[in-house]
């Protein structure tokens, strides 16, 4: 586990500091960021799968904990404590992204808590959740409301991309 935040920090470290190689320069910060945060997000659910048969589904929960590195992006792109520049338009991208992703993580939220006491009641003849269901819901609802939010972004930049062309 710990080879793999290493791996990721490098990818973060790469893109975001050295990133005139590998991005073009036409890429805003914000696209950067969703770009990555997808990557993140895919390395987290590969590493869920892969440890689901051999440490079952509580522990492998663990996996998602490499989340937490989506935010190196936006921390190294900023120039000697200067924060990224951000005009009108990235800004209303952003919010209607993360509209977007809040409203997706409710739903899902509200559908697992629905689902998970179904679960409960129906196979395991029980009328309280078991923690971990509750936390495992928790941790897809966030990984919902980072890639929605993510997707959003880039779906939006590709839109007003098109209408400048």
């Amino acid at each position: 586990m710990y080879v793999i935040s290493y791996i990721v920090s490098y990818v973060a470290v790469t893109l975001s500091v050295r990133g005139a190689l590998l991005w073009s320069g036409t890429m805003t910060v914000q696209q950067k960021q969703a770009w990555f945060t997808l990557l993140v997000v895919a390395v987290a659910f590969v590493g869920f799968l892969a440890l689901l048969p051999s440490i079952g589904p509580s522990r492998a929960l663990g996996a998602f904990g490499i989340c937490g590195r989506v935010g190196l992006p936006t921390i190294l792109s900023r120039r000697r404590g200067m924060a990224p520049i951000l005009d009108e338009r990235d800004q209303l991208i952003n919010r209607k992204a993360q509209f977007v992703g809040y409203r997706i993580f409710w739903m899902a939220f509200v559908l697992l808590s629905v689902i998970a006491y179904e679960i409960v009641r129906e196979f395991m003849h029980q009328e309280v959740v078991p923690v971990y269901f509750l936390i495992g819901q928790v941790w897809f609802a966030w990984v919902l409301f980072m890639v929605s939010s993510s997707i959003a972004t880039l779906v939006q930049y590709g839109r007003t991309r098109d209408h400048e062309e």
